[in-house]
């Protein structure tokens, strides 16, 4: 029975359908030197819900995701369609709140949108992008022991380790980026301020990784972790957190955090991939293309 098949039905629908290749809907993304100079203060208001509803959108449906999947983990189990409506409803709750009164036409076509079918796109995206990529990371080692064998305690202890600290490193990641962007897009500022407010984020995640990556192997030693995902404890958590990070370009069109291109084999199912379970052999369900195979 191949890796995908033993995943279960919620393994299934994650790699049923690939992340688009269309980025996003907006008609461009601009160079953050020119990014925001002439938004409006009913602009800048507009991005800002449109940020904080993904932000929403995302993190609530990994929040599903997550205690599903640990739930199993730990032989439980969890009603996989009421999570499935919750997290769509989710998505489409994203715009029964504060994105359409905050955003007339006018300020959807200055933050480089057509329209709130844009919008709506590129929270989707954010929304499905960020969730595949964090079940992947996290929870492959379940997936790939699922009807196979029995994870030991101690392995479990790992995943639930690396879940919690995945939670951390996305929220934190993507929070600062979204802080970021909103101060850019709530006041003028020089193109040197624009890139010194960049790095100065760059370097709070920087600092926050090392402090994950340190609460990580106090509970999964880098040994155990290394043999269960076959990343370093340091590279696991800078994957996720870059993954945060560049995703805010998905609802903030400015060419500042674009998404590095997927890599097949490191284990995160990212843009173009059907899957990725952290290698790139043949005959488990994921070929060396990060296409499933049947």
């Amino acid at each position: 029975m191949t890796y995908f098949r033993r995943m279960g039905a919620l393994g299934l629908l994650l790699a049923a359908a690939a992340i688009p290749s269309a980025l996003s809907a907006h008609t461009g993304l601009v160079p953050l030197t020119f990014w925001a100079d002439n938004f409006t203060p009913a602009d800048a208001r507009c991005q800002l819900e449109v940020g904080a509803g993904a932000a929403t959108c995302g993190f609530g449906t990994w929040i599903i995701r997550r205690d599903c999947l640990l739930s199993r983990l730990d032989g439980g189990v969890c009603d996989e369609e009421a999570d499935d409506a919750a997290a769509e409803a989710l998505r489409l709750g994203v715009f029964q709140g504060d994105i359409n009164p905050s955003c007339s036409q006018a300020n959807l076509n200055n933050l480089g949108f057509l329209d709130a079918q844009d919008i709506q796109f590129d929270v989707v995206t954010f929304c499905r992008e960020l969730e595949a990529a964090a079940v992947s990371v996290v929870f492959n080692p379940f997936f790939a022991a699922d009807g196979e064998r029995t994870l030991s305690d101690g392995e479990k202890q790992c995943i639930r380790s690396f879940a919690s600290v995945t939670t951390k490193a996305f929220n934190y990641a993507f929070r600062v980026r979204r802080s970021t962007l909103d101060r850019i897009a709530n006041r003028r500022r020089s193109s040197r301020t624009k890139n010194a407010d960049v790095r100065e984020a760059d370097g709070r995640i920087s600092d926050s990784n090392r402090a994950l990556q340190s609460a990580l192997v106090r509970n999964c030693s880098e040994s155990d972790f290394q043999a269960l995902y076959g990343l370093t404890t340091a590279d696991a958590v800078a994957l996720v957190s870059t993954r945060s990070a560049c995703l805010a370009t998905r609802t903030y069109p400015v060419e500042a955090f674009e998404c590095p291109d997927a890599v097949c084999g490191n284990g995160m199912r990212e843009t173009n991939e059907d899957c990725d379970d952290g290698n790139l052999d043949a005959g488990d369900g994921c070929d060396d293309r990060c296409r499933v195979e049947f």
